[in-house]
């Protein structure tokens, strides 16, 4: 004997349960108790992602693989994964250890953490309940970001009620008929183009086979390319699609959907996923919108951008030399009022055109006679020939070193004139 009905076409798993202990009358822990197979009972069940599948499974007549496949969100959450990876985690959701139920709840927070609440469309479930008697709730309707129905083409409504199942009265109902009878509705404030990109573009994710091996970052990449987000040097323009991005859904809903640009430029999330070899964990919800937003830049060639070879305007060195050349002279009267020893860095740093000189003498004529001429003098560190000479004018800004090697030179000159002295005597 079953306990649980048969599911209607993309009905979610939660919504199976709920309508089989509606269909018995009975509270939810009994029910659940005789579904299970357990003593105590639970109180609490899966609405997005059903843990014990192969006991669901049986409970309902369809196959575990079956009803993992198409009345729970794991070809969602898992079809950015790695083929090896998306196979190793439906296998151990459809061979649990023995006395083992896996874990889902980390899997099941890619889409309760961005969709806490249950959406609906009115017109799906009054035809449903003019066809079928009663109504359910639709797996697609409550994937990240999908507000507008697929089928119909409206909004959909956005109740009160989170997704769960527990004992709480509003979490046990099924989608009321018309709009006046469900609870905190509202609608999206998304623009029409946007909210259908994106319906569509998860609809494809969630029909994404298990078995197949998505080269996702190639393929952003290629549709980036088109999109026409390349540099003039021919590289991808990562950053300006990452602003793009961010303008084309707004801050309110990638806050809503967790997918906020914490970071700017090329380490913005969406300049991530278009980076080769990036290994760093993200949500499906992002993938989604990165897809849905170069989707639609493709389609609109109004859309894409114009990236343009930034242009720089040209120096007039003549003018630059010039004033750099009155700053070196006015530094280095400074340093003769102050008995100071300066570099030839010193003084064009201080000139503001050290990098510029060091990368293009010619280009600075006057700057180079008046270091030539600075050379020459008491005030510059290193000079041409006369050294001890200077160093006594001028102290060198070395301090003690200089002191020692006069104080070494001193003595050397003493004692060859002691020397001198006896052998005269």
């Amino acid at each position: 004997m079953t306990l649980l009905p048969k599911p209607y076409a993309d009905e979610i798993v939660g919504s199976i349960i709920l309508r089989g202990r509606i269909h018995l009358g009975l509270a939810l822990k009994p029910f659940l108790r005789w579904v299970y197979g357990i003593e105590n009972g639970r109180s609490t069940c899966s609405f997005v992602l059903e843990p014990a599948l192969a006991r669901v499974a049986a409970q309902c007549g369809l196959d575990p693989k079956e009803l993992l496949e198409r009345h729970t969100v794991f070809p969602y959450v898992s079809a950015f994964l790695p083929r090896h990876g998306a196979a190793a985690l439906a296998s151990k959701l459809l061979n649990p250890r023995a006395g083992q139920i896996a874990s889902t709840a980390a899997l099941a927070q890619n889409v309760v953490s961005s969709s806490p609440f249950r959406r609906f469309c009115v017109e799906c479930a009054r035809d449903e309940k003019r066809r079928l008697g009663e109504t359910h709730w639709h797996r697609t309707h409550q994937l990240p970001g999908t507000e507008l129905c697929e089928v119909h083409g409206v909004p959909l409504i956005r109740t009160g009620i989170r997704m769960s199942v527990s004992s709480r009265v509003d979490e046990l109902s099924m989608p009321p008929s018309s709009a006046a009878r469900s609870t905190a509705v509202a609608t999206t404030a998304l623009p029409l183009p946007i909210a259908k990109t994106i319906a569509e573009t998860n609809q494809r994710v969630l029909n994404n086979p298990l078995e197949a091996a998505v080269a996702w970052c190639d393929r952003y990449r290629t549709a980036a390319r088109s999109a026409g987000f390349v540099h003039p040097s021919g590289e991808l323009a990562s950053g300006s699609l990452a602003g793009a991005l961010q303008a084309h859904y707004g801050d309110k809903l990638l806050a809503e959907l967790k997918c906020e640009m914490r970071t700017d430029g090329t380490r913005a999330w969406p300049a991530l996923l278009l980076r080769p070899g990036n290994k760093e964990p993200t949500s499906v919800v992002r993938h989604v919108l990165l897809e849905a937003f170069l989707k639609s830049c493709n389609e609109d060639q109004a859309a894409k951008p114009k990236l343009q070879r930034k242009t720089y305007t040209k120096r007039d060195y003549a003018a630059i030399d010039k004033i750099a050349a009155t700053r070196l002279q006015q530094r280095i009267r400074e340093a003769v009022k102050t008995n100071e020893r300066l570099t030839v860095q010193d003084l064009l740093v201080s000139a503001g055109v050290f990098s510029a000189y060091v990368h293009g003498r010619e280009r600075f004529p006057l700057c180079r006679e008046v270091i030539g001429e600075f050379k020459k003098s008491a005030q510059a560190e290193r000079q041409l020939g006369g050294r001890e000479f200077w160093r006594q004018r001028a102290p060198s800004r070395w301090g003690l070193l200089s002191a020692r090697l006069l104080t070494k030179v001193d003595r050397a000159h003493l004692e060859d004139a002691a020397d001198t002295s006896d052998k005269v005597e």
